[in-house]
């Protein structure tokens, strides 16, 4: 499997993961995948009910958590909005939060469907 055709982002990533070696462990990758999508939907998770409650500390906290993982293995689209949402957070401003979470939602299921595509397909070492 190939990265989506026009999709940068999911090129980016696959250089990532190849130079991680992930690419080069069927088993790691698929191990890998899972533990970042269930952790990602947690995070996620706990941002939407720190939003909820008006807490901008939790907020600000998850955010930076996904921001991170997002940031190990390439998908910068995650991790810009969560890291704007940090930035907001951590000066108890919370407008936009909604509309990034709808967009990091949107994203992480992408990018779970390509991750789990690569993950019982893995592609050969460059």
């Amino acid at each position: 499997m190939s990265a989506t055709p026009g999709d940068e982002q999911f090129a980016e990533v696959l250089s990532r993961l190849r130079e991680i070696g992930l690419l080069d462990d069927a088993t790691l990758l698929a191990e890998t995948s899972e533990i970042f999508l269930t952790d990602a939907d947690s995070m996620v998770a706990q941002m939407k009910d720190a939003f909820s409650s008006g807490d901008a500390h939790v907020l600000a906290e998850a955010s930076h958590r996904l921001k991170g993982a997002a940031l190990n293995l390439g998908f910068n689209t995650i991790a810009e909005p969560a890291k704007a949402i940090e930035a907001r957070a951590k000066r108890g401003e919370f407008a936009g939060t909604p509309e990034m979470l709808n967009q990091i939602e949107t994203k992480l299921a992408r990018v779970g469907v390509w991750l789990r595509q690569i993950a019982s397909a893995p592609l050969p070492p460059s």
